[in-house]
C-alpha cells in the first residue's frame, strides 16, 4: 500500500476529511456522501460553471466532426454533470459510475434517462463494460487513483473502444506541495503522461484567476484539459 494512503473511520460533517487531509490520501467516499453536511464539491452548482461549459462546449465543436454514440462519465458522484451531458447529447446513451453506492443510488432518484452503475475503476470489475464507450469524460479524479495509475490506465483503456476518445480535466492545486505531487508536479506533465498513452487532439492548461467565485477556496486555479483517442 501507498504509505501516503490510509483507511480508517471518521465521523464528520466536512466532505474534505474523508478524501485527502494533511497530503495523506483517505478515500473514503462512500463515508463522505453517508455523512457530510452539503454537497460535496458543491456538483450541484459546479456542474453548472463555467468550467463546465468550457467543457461542453469543447466537446460540441468535437462532435461536429466525430460523432459519439456512448459517453461514460467516471466518478460522476451524485449525476449533475452526467445529466448535463445528456442534455447536451441527447442522442447519446450516457452512463455514470462511481465508487460510492449511495452517490449511485441518490444519482438514480435525481436523474432519469442515465444508466448509473457502482464501479470502481481500478477494480477488475472494469472488464464488464470492456470496449462499450464512445468518450469517457473525466473530471477531477486523478488526484484519488494516482496512487495506482498504471491500473486507472490499464482498465481504461479496456472500456473505451478503439478509436474512441477521452476527455479530462483536472485542477491542479496552485501549492508548492500536494498530494500526487510526485507524479504529476506540474500541468504540462499531466499531459505528456497522456500524450504518451492515447493520441492527442486538443489539450490546455490555465490559470484560472478569481476562480473562488465559482468554485475552490484558492485566488488562481490551474485547470488542465485533454482530449485524446485509444489507438
Amino acid at each position: 500500500m501507498n504509505k501516503n494512503i490510509v483507511k480508517k473511520k471518521i465521523n464528520s460533517a466536512d466532505y474534505h476529511d474523508y478524501v485527502i487531509k494533511d497530503d495523506v490520501f483517505i478515500g473514503d467516499f462512500e463515508g463522505m456522501y453517508r455523512n457530510s453536511s452539503g454537497v460535496p464539491w458543491h456538483q450541484d452548482k459546479t456542474a453548472y460553471s463555467i468550467f463546465t461549459d468550457i467543457d461542453l462546449a469543447i466537446l460540441r465543436n468535437f462532435y461536429q466532426e466525430h460523432r459519439f454514440n456512448s459517453i461514460l462519465e467516471l466518478g460522476c458522484g451524485l449525476g449533475y454533470i452526467a445529466a448535463r451531458l445528456k442534455y447536451e447529447f441527447q442522442k447519446c446513451k450516457v452512463t455514470g459510475v462511481d465508487i460510492s453506492p449511495t452517490a449511485i443510488k441518490q444519482a438514480k432518484k435525481k436523474f432519469s434517462g442515465i444508466s448509473f452503475h457502482v464501479l470502481d475503476i481500478l477494480d477488475t470489475q472494469a472488464s464488464r463494460f470492456q470496449d462499450k464507450f464512445d468518450l469517457v469524460y473525466v473530471k477531477d479524479l486523478l488526484w484519488y487513483i494516482c496512487h495506482d495509475m498504471d491500473n486507472f490506465i490499464n482498465n481504461l483503456q479496456e472500456i473505451i473502444k478503439k478509436g474512441a476518445f477521452i476527455y479530462i480535466l483536472q485542477s491542479v492545486p496552485d501549492l508548492n506541495k500536494f498530494y500526487g505531487q510526485n507524479l504529476f508536479p506540474t500541468c504540462d506533465s499531466m499531459i505528456t503522461f497522456f500524450s504518451k498513452r492515447f493520441r492527442p487532439l486538443y489539450s490546455s492548461s490555465t490559470y484560472e484567476k478569481n476562480s473562488k467565485r465559482f468554485m475552490g477556496k484558492y485566488a488562481i486555479d490551474k485547470y488542465v484539459r485533454f482530449l485524446g483517442q485509444k489507438v
